[in-house]
């Protein structure tokens, strides 16, 4: 049993460890910084098992980072359409490994730039960070795809974010506020209603799901909701291409104030 049990916690460690969101390797063209979902490393077979065990010898020792599993980020740049590394570092350390890597490669780094020509299929990368959280994964509100031959870029494509008006926390307050129908509403009174929400959209904005997650009074849930779903759109992101539905939380505190400004 004790066996088992160790077991069990240890895949628990590893699934969490994964599931983390990872330090990204950084992309510049055309004067843009992108984020590198998967980083070209990756297509160098085992590359990083290799990386650590050439680490440890080296320096006697290494650390890993639950946010940086493969224990290496690398900075990459576009020019004349070739693909080239920039240099390559352990996550905690900051310490720069591109020697280690010429051995790995059996290339050479010439004026700061190594050629990436093993380098073949695409890749996405983002830019601009999407104002939301997200715990596993990344969201921008801009992606890049790039299509690779020999590290040679031959396509490039974007998918960009649909924006909404209403994304400001100030501004769907107003308009909930605002949408409310106040009648329907028992009194106040010198009491405070906090409601919170979980508001889901589809891929052209439009809220789809609307749940209550927090009640300080379910008498007011049914106004709160119905206020909600009159919203006009929600912002649109993507993840590789492909809509991602970020979901978001809706709060909102009544008291007598609030009501004497909205309630007609």
């Amino acid at each position: 049993m004790k066996r088992k049990t160790t077991i069990c916690i240890f895949v628990l460690l590893v699934t969490i460890t994964h599931a983390t969101n990872q330090v990204k390797d950084i992309l510049v063209m055309n004067g843009d910084t992108l984020y590198l979902y998967n980083s070209p490393l990756e297509q160098i077979h085992n590359i990083s098992q290799k990386i650590s065990n050439a680490v440890e010898k080296k320096y006697k020792s290494e650390v890993l980072s639950s946010g940086c599993w493969r224990g290496f980020k690398a900075k990459w740049i576009v020019k004349d359409s070739t693909l080239y590394l920039l240099e390559v570092k352990q996550c905690l350390t900051g310490r720069n490994i591109n020697k280690i890597v010429e051995q790995i490669l059996g290339k050479k780094f010439k004026n700061g730039l190594l050629k990436a020509d093993w380098v073949n299929g695409h890749f996405w990368s983002g830019r601009n960070f999407a104002p939301i959280f997200q715990l596993y994964i990344s969201i921008f509100c801009n992606e890049v795809k790039l299509d690779l031959k020999n590290g040679h870029v031959y396509r490039v494509e974007e998918k960009n974010f649909k924006p909404c008006e209403y994304c400001d926390k100030n501004k769907i307050e107003e308009f909930i506020l605002s949408h409310i129908n106040w009648s329907k509403l028992p009194e106040i009174s010198n009491r405070k209603i906090e409601l919170s929400a979980y508001v889901e959209n589809d891929k052209e904005g439009r809220i789809i799901n609307v749940k209550i997650e927090r009640s300080s009074d379910s008498r007011y849930d049914d106004e709160f909701l119905n206020a909600i779903r009159l919203l006009p759109c929600q912002a649109v992101y993507f993840n590789e291409g492909t809509f991602y539905d970020v979901g978001q939380t809706i709060e909102l505190r009544i008291d007598e104030n609030t009501k004497k400004k909205y309630a007609p």
